[in-house]
């Protein structure tokens, strides 16, 4: 149901009431950004980390690679990121 109220704007105090919620509406209507895939070498940069241990990360199970192709591996960056939060969480160096 629609509320219906009587007011007295200005019509730059108007401009602004409908900006706010033409900006709201365009918040709420535009898709996420499509996620970032890191390759290896992208991702041991990000994490301090060498190649064997982002290896030795994913056989633990700490990293998930993605593979597209037969052979590429990439890294998802919300991933790589939630794993340094879990690292910190537990006071864990990326390099242990």
């Amino acid at each position: 149901m629609n509320t219906q109220f009587v007011a007295t704007l200005t019509v730059e105090e108007l401009r602004i009431v409908i900006g706010e919620e033409v900006r709201k509406k365009i918040l709420e209507l535009t898709p996420p950004p499509p996620e970032k895939f890191l390759s290896p070498k992208e991702t041991c940069a990000m994490l301090g980390i060498s190649l064997q241990t982002l290896s030795n990360y994913t056989k633990q199970g700490k990293l998930i690679d993605h593979r597209f192709g037969t052979r590429k591996i990439w890294y998802k960056n919300s991933e790589i990121m939630a794993a340094l939060v879990t690292f910190k969480k537990y006071k864990l160096s990326p390099a242990a």
